[in-house]
């Protein structure tokens, strides 16, 4: 009776991580789309097809349903989801953030199984790997953000594959292992970088006692068939995509792209697992932006880079050693070195410097290397260890209590975080430009959310003086103040750094015209329209050369206007009154009566048509016509005023 009132309590504690974790990221229930979620949800054309798109996900690159962008990445699993939930949700976030915190409740009952094959389950050493798993902080940035369901998928299925291989180990049914190749298969469709999850299997056949150069290299081999199928189907797949923007050619995005040599890389790759490893332990003043320059590229001058580099390679060597002893912290080590290496910045460079999502399947080898040591610690009375980890779990679940609110939307996250990366151009760009768009929807507050925003845009120029969207979006925040002296002297350095910055020649015309310089708005909105051919630009530059009386080049231009368009009536109307403005009366009626053929409930053709007609003595018509005006527009002042004229004989 005892054995099975037990084995009931094991069964009952398999659940508890996954419910505690399920509960607390049910926080996000009523969070929004935050971050790049735009990048392969909302603004993502083959997950808006839903499940019409799925074709094309499995046939393109990760980013691809975002205006064709190619940043050389497969990814499918997580796209794929993101369809489905389009196709039966409408992408509602509530639904997907809810379907996220069920994702994560599933991995961390994955843990708990795999954990519970692995250990002793007498001591509980299992259980509270994953209960402090469950509730560690720093995986709100995968858990909170639905974009992050790659590195949630990819951790998901791996736990599941090794716990069928752990398993396999122990039983040796093929059956459990043709499992673990299915599912470590899956992990690799939803993130390329778990390729390196393939060192762990060997590592978990040395720890159950499998020592043999054989049986090792035989395990390498048959897991290395998935991987080799995978990355025959993404370099298949990637091959017609055409050039790939990974983002490693950003200095905003990885500054160890201008590092001079190996040793500099090493030493700042050793800095950032400085920053990993301290707030895996101590998860206070996390940040979902680590760009530049909130991490400096070590120089060889750096004595606690060498010092974090000779320690992280001790770290290393200690692990082989524990390993080598079947010692599960040595195994949790090697889990954790092995985990970060393909984001490590060492061995590759990817488009980020650093970022929590990163440590999320290495932290796991974290909790495996701590916590048996915990447990095992002499200092430590039995009775006393349940109450260390009960308050570390406390700890964890507060923190990532107070941390879940920031990511409910960009406002928020980037309010958040601000302060704590106070040398990152990034988040002071993304909070400036927040502050600018809160103020349009927050009327009471305009102006100190615009002194704020260029507070903010400012700091993002002096760390990065080459960021040329902080330029743009400062003046666009002393437009939106008014200042628009303030703002030509943006645009006008702005464009003397860059002549070809389209977006910052459009808002120097833009500044220029509400300064009343209009022959100099005119130049750049025409050296803009140059570049970027957009025929709202072409009709603003039109209309400023209306105001300024150049009719001639006025018309030519309303000629390529209505021959870009030649189904909308805005060109032949302007056309019109070009040529009424220039006497021509007779030229500008053929292009009012047009325009209201093209667009027929269009009151002000129908009025204009009516002047010309007055004005040429056609009375009747005009009459007529002005009558049609009233049809489309019953209060329009001008044309009942007209009519009554006419009436009058006046």
């Amino acid at each position: 009776m005892a054995d099975s009132t037990d084995q009931g309590k094991m069964k009952l504690l398999l659940w508890v991580p996954a419910l505690i974790g399920f509960a607390l990221y049910l926080f996000t229930i009523n969070h929004g789309f935050v971050l790049d979620d735009n990048l392969v949800l909302t603004q993502n054309v083959h997950v808006q097809e839903g499940f019409g798109g799925i074709d094309e996900i499995l046939t393109t690159n990760y980013a691809n349903g975002h205006q064709g962008f190619n940043d050389g990445l497969y990814r499918p699993i997580s796209l794929i989801s993101f369809a489905v939930e389009k196709s039966l949700f409408n992408l509602n976030p509530q639904a997907s953030h809810f379907i996220q915190a069920l994702l994560y409740a599933i991995l961390l009952l994955a843990l708990a199984l795999w954990m519970r094959s692995l250990f002793d389950t007498k001591n509980l050493v299992w259980f509270w790997i994953a209960l402090i798993f469950a509730v560690h902080p720093i995986h709100t940035e995968v858990v909170a953000n639905l974009k992050s369901r790659d590195e949630l998928f990819a951790l998901l299925f791996l736990l599941f594959s090794l716990w069928h291989f752990q398993r396999w180990l122990i039983s040796k049914e093929n059956r459990k292992l043709v499992y673990s190749v299915l599912l470590f298969l899956c992990a690799l469709f939803s993130k390329e970088s778990a390729i390196t999850f393939l060192a762990l299997f060997p590592l978990l056949m040395i720890l159950n006692g499998g020592k043999s150069l054989k049986g090792i290299g035989s395990t390498i081999g048959v897991m290395s068939i998935p991987a080799l199928f995978f990355l025959g189907t993404r370099s298949w797949v990637l091959s017609g995509m055409g050039d790939v923007d990974s983002g490693v050619k950003s200095l905003l995005q990885n500054p160890l792209i201008y590092s001079d040599g190996l040793f500099e890389r090493l030493l700042t790759g050793a800095n950032i697992q400085a920053l990993y490893i301290t707030k895996l332990f101590l998860p206070i003043g996390l940040s979902h932006d680590y760009s530049y320059n909130a991490i400096e590229v070590s120089t060889m001058s750096d004595i606690g880079g060498w010092i974090w580099l000779l320690g992280i390679l001790s770290f290393i060597v200690l692990g082989i050693y524990g390993l080598l002893q079947n010692k599960t912290w040595g195994f949790g080590i090697l889990f954790y070195f092995v985990t970060i290496s393909a984001v490590s910045n060492v061995l590759i460079l990817i488009g980020a410097m650093a970022a929590e999502r990163f440590v999320f399947a290495p932290s796991l080898g974290w909790a495996i290397a701590i916590v048996p040591l915990i447990h095992d610690l002499k200092l430590l009375k039995p009775n006393q260890k349940p109450l260390a980890f009960l308050i570390i779990v406390a700890g964890f679940f507060v923190l990532s209590y107070q941390r879940i609110p920031d990511w409910e939307s960009n406002f928020t996250l980037f309010k958040a975080d601000v302060e704590k990366v106070d040398n990152s151009a990034r988040a002071h760009y993304n909070y400036g430009t927040a502050l600018s768009e809160a103020a349009k929807v927050n009327p009471s507050q305009k102006s100190d959310y615009l002194n704020r925003s260029q507070k903010h845009l400012k700091r993002a120029i002096e760390i990065w003086p080459e960021y040329q969207d902080a330029y743009n979006n400062l003046g666009v925040s002393f437009i939106a103040d008014s200042k628009f002296e303030e703002a030509y002297q943006v645009y006008s350095e702005l464009h003397s750094k860059y002549p070809e910055y389209s977006k910052g020649i459009f808002n120097l015309a833009f500044a220029l015209e509400k300064l009343g310089r209009l022959a100099e708005a005119e130049l750049y909105y025409e050296q803009y329209e140059s570049i970027v051919p957009d025929n709202n630009v072409l009709f603003v530059i039109i209309e400023l050369e209306g105001q300024q009386g150049k009719f001639e080049e006025a018309i030519e231009h309303l000629n390529e206007l209505v021959s870009r368009e030649p189904n909308k009536g805005r060109g032949y109307m302007k056309l019109g009154m070009a040529y009424a403005l220039q006497g021509q009366e007779a030229t500008a009626a053929t292009y009012f009566l047009k325009t209201t053929e093209i667009a027929p409930r269009n009151a002000e053709a129908y009025f204009n048509l009516g002047l010309v007609y007055i004005n040429t003595g056609r009375l009747e018509e005009a009459y007529e016509v002005l009558n049609k005006c009233l049809d489309v527009d019953p209060n329009h002042e001008r044309a009942i005023n007209l009519i009554k004229q006419l009436q009058s004989g006046s």
